[in-house]
């Protein structure tokens, strides 16, 4: 049993509909953050 709820906020996008998906058409997600992978890591983990 899925659930069937769905709160869409700012970064959701609607579903495309599967004969207008193509190849190619897919496009990267774009960051919401300005820091980098390394930055956030060395943030939340420190330096080991």
């Amino acid at each position: 049993m899925g659930c069937s709820f769905f709160l869409p906020d700012e970064y959701a996008r609607e579903p495309s509909a599967p004969s207008a998906r193509g190849a190619g058409e897919e496009k990267p997600i774009e960051p919401i953050a300005d820091i980098g992978t390394d930055q956030m890591n060395h943030l939340m983990f420190g330096n080991p």
